[in-house]
């Protein structure tokens, strides 16, 4: 983040968005897990002043497998970053 603040003015933190249909975890663990190293990421970017985004992008129909975006991912996320450094 302090190397990224030295870059530019407008720094912007980008959850990874993935389908949830395809997903299949282990344990209720894994889950908790994640949710526990999202909420570090969020508290450090208030620390730090700078922007994160969580793109609810969850349907299979953005996805060419569980984390990679088709063209209509591509799409829908450029148009949530644009609009998050308006």
């Amino acid at each position: 983040i302090g190397l990224a603040k030295k870059l530019s003015t407008k720094v912007l933190i980008v959850s990874t968005p993935h389908s949830r249909e395809a997903v299949v975890y282990n344990n209720k663990g894994d889950i908790e897990k994640l949710s526990k190293i999202d909420f570090i990421i969020k508290s450090l970017c208030q620390k730090n002043g700078v922007s994160y985004l969580e793109p609810n992008i969850t349907e299979s129909k953005y996805y060419r497998d569980i984390v990679h975006f088709n063209t209509d991912g591509h799409k829908k996320m450029s148009k949530l970053i644009e609009k998050e450094f308006k």
